[in-house]
């Protein structure tokens, strides 16, 4: 059954590729398309390439992976693939953050990611910093964490400092670097990389598994761990829909984050254009993103006796944030979070809403209904 399945997305991969002349199906990863950009190739599984957003926003994106990567050192060149919403621009059109997932080589070991994760510091003073390590993949157990407030190199190099982060990179098989950071096609925003810790080649590492291939773009070099796979594709599909479910109601935003890939996966054209126009009349995707702002400018503000450069950067967030609300819901809402929360409330009631008829559902029983759990 696999052997057919392998040949299935070889042949969609291949379809995909016909449609657009820059992209190329990989004879040799079933379910891969790669196109080449100035910077590098970019390997994307096929049903994502109508999602992704244009060529220049791709750029950006590799742009970012270089400036906070950890892995790229000596002949070893960073494994990294861009991952989450920013995938999916092309659909919802805005995001609220952008994520990369970083594989670390085995060969690569914990005093050189420290040194790398310092060098990135000091080397951009205007970003702020959080390294999170986790020792246990499986529970999401917290070791420890170090926060990086301070923006002068002499405050992230003592050796002290640096102690703590080899201490915690070795006890560790993820970690996550977060980074505030300026960018062309999503404004002030935070960008993450979680890193994954390899012990061996990442398609027999279980760690590999902590995250979804299904839903990441590799820049260059990238996992290569099969699409195809009845495991792989299964505990991929069990994932969306359970998230799909959760966020439903508290995150409806998030949950059609979830169910676009879904959609795509399953061919359902009809049932992706009808949620997708419930999106832009409702501006969900927007008001999201103006809310994220909201939050990571509060965040922020709780710190005492920022660096001037850091000071401008939470003040383009705030206008952005400000401009944005204003656009959605007018200049006369006293609370701007409180009324885009409440446009959000009326979004999920409109996923929710059934309609009358002989097959009467709401859009989300609709999507669920194409495979059972």
């Amino acid at each position: 059954m696999e052997h057919g399945i392998e040949l299935l997305w070889k042949a969609m991969a291949s379809l995909r590729a016909e449609h657009d002349a820059s992209w190329t199906a990989d004879a040799e990863n079933a379910g891969y398309v790669c196109v080449g950009t100035h910077r590098r190739k970019i390997h994307v599984p096929f049903h994502l390439v109508p999602a992704l957003p244009d060529l220049p926003i791709l750029e950006e994106a590799i742009q970012l992976s270089e400036q906070i990567c950890l892995g790229a050192v000596g002949k070893n060149k960073a494994m990294i693939c861009l991952s989450g919403s920013t995938l999916l621009l092309g659909d919802v059109c805005r995001n609220g953050d952008i994520d990369f997932c970083e594989y670390i080589p085995p060969e690569v070991d914990a005093e050189t990611l420290a040194k790398s994760f310092q060098k990135q510091i000091k080397s951009a003073p205007s970003k702020h910093y959080v390294l999170g390590v986790r020792t246990n993949a499986q529970t999401g157990e917290t070791f420890g964490e170090l926060k990086f407030w301070r923006y002068k190199p002499k405050d992230v190099s003592s050796e002290y400092e640096q102690k703590c982060a080899v201490r915690l990179f070795a006890a560790a098989r993820n970690a996550k670097t977060t980074h505030l950071m300026a960018t062309q096609f999503s404004g002030v925003t935070e960008v993450t990389n979680w890193v994954i810790i390899l012990q061996e080649r990442v398609e027999r590492d279980p760690a590999s598994r902590l995250s979804f291939a299904h839903q990441e773009a590799g820049l260059g070099l990238y996992s290569k761990r099969p699409l195809h796979t009845l495991e792989a594709l299964a505990t991929y599909l069990n994932f969306l829909r359970n998230e799909i479910e959760r966020y439903a109601e508290v995150n409806p935003v998030k949950a059609v984050k979830r169910a676009v890939p879904w959609l795509r996966l399953y061919g359902a054209g009809d049932l992706l254009d009808e949620l997708l126009s419930i999106v832009r009349n409702h501006r969900a995707a927007d008001c999201a993103a103006a809310l994220s702002k909201f939050e990571l400018l509060t965040e922020y503000l709780k710190i005492e006796n920022v660096h001037p450069a850091l000071g401008r950067l939470l003040e383009r967030l705030r206008i952005e944030a400000q401009e944005l609300a204003d656009e959605l819901i007018g200049y006369s809402a006293q609370d701007p979070q409180l009324a885009l929360q409440e446009k959000l409330r009326k979004f999920g009631h409109a996923l929710a809403a059934t309609k009358p008829g002989k097959n009467s559902a709401s859009i989300l029983d609709k999507i669920l209904a194409l495979a059972p759990p």
